[in-house]
């Protein structure tokens, strides 16, 4: 039945649900894979619908063959039963234009791992943040490529439930916040990175933690969800890479551009932010912006030339 991967999606994010709530052991693993099974499927179904005709669902599988047309042109067929994975969902989406939130995607991911092979207990903290982050991607996605309404779609008692697990964390992510925005001079996008989709380098769940300091050099984490502590200076260019991965693979990939993050000559940490030409870490700001000598733009890693570009200082060393 054409409506059979939609209702298997459906079914397996209400069987996580049900799960999250049993109290028997390895219940809460389950709900976390039911949950991200069922966010693949959704994703899935989009790619069947965009599936031409006659062409055996060819977006949906692994395998693609390619024939001739009586006349010219060429036919893009569907073989066999194996449907596209994970990294071949992300390709053709992207190919096709269509934006999904696939870094939240692929921290429920992540965590799904880790819980399968380092965690004999699961706290209802990270559960809860797995299904945080999986409805930011499903109700827009139902909504906006499937044509559902969320609510319709899980039925009024399973949305409210899946709503209810999702805002378990919600009180001590508020907290978490406001102690970021009491710490001094921070940078606004530093600031913005931390309240933003931030995560905890061990377990990857999302802004819950206990802030220690009030000055950027000083501050330290706690985790509330695996008990991880960290200092911020320490893991800094852990977490920009982290949060600029994306945009990072554009540049070098498509646009043959250095990383928007690099070594700062002051800190130097990788916290130094190109496209808005400061240091989100210490605030450094460039000292030199055109060499002295021809005025070609000076870039971060020459700031110790003494106004000359690297060109430039070469000559002056060989004369």
């Amino acid at each position: 039945m054409p409506e059979s991967l939609l209702e298997n999606a459906k079914l397996s994010i209400c069987l996580g649900i049900e799960d999250f709530f049993d109290k028997r052991n390895g219940r809460k693993l389950s709900a976390i894979r039911n949950l991200y099974a069922g966010v693949l499927l959704l994703l899935k179904e989009k790619l069947r619908e965009l599936s031409p005709d006659d062409s055996h669902e060819v977006l949906l599988k692994q395998k693609i063959t390619i024939k001739p047309i009586a006349g010219g042109g060429l036919s893009y067929i569907g073989k066999g039963k194996k449907t596209v994975n994970y990294d071949g969902i992300v390709e053709r989406f992207k190919e096709l234009n269509i934006i999904v939130d696939f870094s939240r995607i692929e921290k429920i991911r992540e965590i799904r791992n880790n819980l399968e092979h380092y965690y004999t207990v699961i706290d209802n903290q990270i559960v809860s943040d797995v299904f945080n982050k999986a409805v930011i991607v499903i109700n827009p996605f139902l909504k906006k490529e499937l044509g559902h309404n969320p609510k319709d779609f899980f039925g009024e008692d399973y949305f409210n439930k899946i709503i209810e697990i999702a805002n378990m964390n919600s009180e001590d992510r508020k907290k978490y916040c406001e102690q970021i925005e009491a710490v001094e001079y921070i940078e606004e996008e530093l600031k913005e990175i931390l309240t933003g989709d931030f995560c905890c380098p061990n377990c990857r769940v999302e802004k819950l933690f206990i802030v220690e300091g009030t000055e950027i050099e000083d501050l330290k984490f706690k985790c509330l969800a695996c008990g991880n502590e960290f200092a911020l200076k320490d893991k800094i260019d852990d977490i920009l890479e982290d949060h600029y991965w994306v945009e990072n693979y554009i540049r070098c990939k498509d646009a043959g551009e250095d990383s928007i993050n690099q070594t700062c000559p002051e800190c130097l940490k990788q916290s130094y932010n190109v496209e808005i030409d400061k240091c989100i870490f210490c605030g450094y700001e460039r000292r030199y912006r055109i060499c002295i000598l021809c005025g070609n733009s000076l870039g971060v890693d020459e700031q110790d030339l003494g106004g000359l570009c690297s060109y430039c200082k070469n000559l002056m060393e060989k004369e």
